[in-house]
């Protein structure tokens, strides 16, 4: 055998080893959190040169911090109340201005019902505060956003959805709440429901800057809507809002319009567009 012929084979069987390694850490990710219903990327958080990101298992009630580069966890944080369904969303975004992100932890299932949200202090790493709600799915979806006071004060607000909550008479009307969480002391500074029955309003929520002329952050808020003859939902729309007004945009028919939302530049033409998921 060559020296060209045995460097090759040495290549390659460093390249198989990579790849069973490979292969295994993907086995092992996938069956650890194969119960998992929101992720979340957060950048670099230990300084190995590798975006981390965020996993979260309702059904075990566990947050896990996960390396992006050994795909094993760096922090874990368990359910405060048993069967709350912690860890249902999760949004993150730096709270107390120490150049480290802060997360939010959705629990609808904590408070027998009410749902909660959970502040996570991003360098200490423990649970600082906690919102409660009031129903309807509390926590089904939640994001950050400079909203309060006006003009806004560069500390955001967490926002968290209700679809389900009703309104009197009306099911599934839906509401989003506003928190204000400067120093991690939870407050309600605001709230904003649907318009009619099954309009499941806070189905998602996103936000990303500054979208209008307006000061502050925007936030997209989509309202799935309810059953129709045809399909489990129908005549769903979504609205933006910023610290002073609201602009609602109607979705197409016979869709569930706005089960998820992306916010940013996807021509390339220096401005944000909207993006907004339809489920069947």
């Amino acid at each position: 055998m060559s020296a060209t012929e045995s460097l090759f084979l040495r290549a390659l069987w460093i390249l198989l080893l990579a790849s069973n390694a490979l292969a295994q850490q993907a086995y092992e990710i996938s069956r650890r959190y194969r119960n998992a219903e929101a992720v979340l990327a957060v950048g670099d958080q230990n300084g190995d040169g590798h975006p981390d990101f965020l996993v979260g298992d309702p059904q075990a009630g566990l947050v896990e911090l996960v390396s992006g580069r050994s795909f094993t966890p760096l922090a874990s944080w368990r359910e405060p109340t048993p069967n709350s369904r912690f860890g249902t969303r999760l949004a993150a975004r730096d709270v107390n201005g120490d150049g480290v992100l802060d997360i939010a932890v959705t629990a609808p299932a904590d408070q027998g019902g009410l749902g909660a949200f959970y502040l996570i202090n991003g360098t200490t790493r423990a649970i600082v505060g906690r919102g409660v709600g009031n129903g309807g799915t509390f926590g089904w979806s939640v994001c950050f956003a400079d909203l309060y006071p006006f003009p806004p004060d560069g500390v955001p607000e967490v926002l968290i959805g209700a679809p389900t909550r009703s309104s009197g008479t009306s099911l599934q009307v839906g509401e989003v709440t506003v928190y204000e969480v400067k120093n991690f002391i939870v407050r309600t500074v605001g709230t904003s429901t649907g318009r009619a029955a099954f309009d499941r309003y806070g189905e998602s929520i996103a936000s990303n800057g500054n979208l209008g002329p307006n000061p502050g952050e925007d936030v997209v808020i989509t309202a799935r809507g309810g059953p129709s003859s045809l399909t489990p939902c129908s005549g769903g729309y979504f609205v933006v809002r910023d610290s002073i007004s609201t602009t609602r945009v109607n979705g197409p028919p016979r869709v569930c319009f706005g089960s998820s939302i992306l916010i940013d530049d996807v021509d390339g033409d220096n401005a944000k567009e909207i993006v907004i998921g339809c489920g069947f």
